[in-house]
């Protein structure tokens, strides 16, 4: 009669070692990431398809969230310059009415800035006419956008009876270049998205 088979411990080892060889095959084909082997090269997630999903459902909602924030600040972005436009053009309309002798006109030209004020062209806006201009105590650069009032007066230095005088309490208000470009800007990306029935 034979007695129970007994088995060498190497080949325990051997019969035992194939056995969790093939766990974890079988691991690697059901996903289970408990036992994984990680490979170098491909750290496991070429052999793992769900790893590959959840990296790529991050990686979309990361993007969603991204271009969410994007454009939030955006759209606040663009209220903030909204209000900041209306209520500049409410500021000059109430310069306006308040000063009827106000009128609005660009410095074409600085001839001079001195210690005491500046000497330039000015260009009105309602006519397009160019007059030599002082302006006593204010430092102004060509383009400035200006509403000012004045009176007209004898020019020594430009020999004519049609000189403007502003003196320093009559510009009223000053646009400077890069304050138009950027109304000018805002106003054309305004344009660019309403959308008129």
């Amino acid at each position: 009669m034979r007695g129970p088979v007994s088995i060498a411990p190497e080949e325990q080892r051997t019969d035992r070692g194939t056995e969790v060889e093939q766990h974890q095959r079988e691991d690697l084909t059901g996903c289970s990431l408990t036992s994984l082997s990680v490979d170098r090269a491909s750290f496991g997630i070429k052999n793992c398809p769900v790893a590959l999903y959840l990296l790529m459902v991050c990686a979309i909602a990361g993007v969603a969230v991204l271009a969410t924030l994007v454009l939030r600040r955006v759209k606040n972005r663009q209220r903030r310059q909204d209000a900041l436009w209306s209520g500049y053009r409410q500021h000059m309309d109430e310069l306006r009415e308040a000063s009827p002798g106000a009128e609005l006109a660009r410095v074409a030209q600085v001839h001079q800035g001195a210690e005491h004020g500046t000497k330039a062209v000015i260009a009105w806006e309602r006519t397009g006419i160019e007059q030599e201009t002082w302006f006593e105590g204010t430092d102004l650069d060509p383009g400035d956008l200006l509403l000012l009032r004045g009176s007209p007066g004898w020019g020594p230095d430009a020999g004519s009876p049609n000189v403007f005088y502003v003196a320093p309490g009559q510009v009223l208000s000053l646009m400077t270049v890069e304050a138009q470009e950027a109304a000018a800007r805002h106003q054309h990306r305004r344009a660019a998205t309403d959308v008129t029935p």
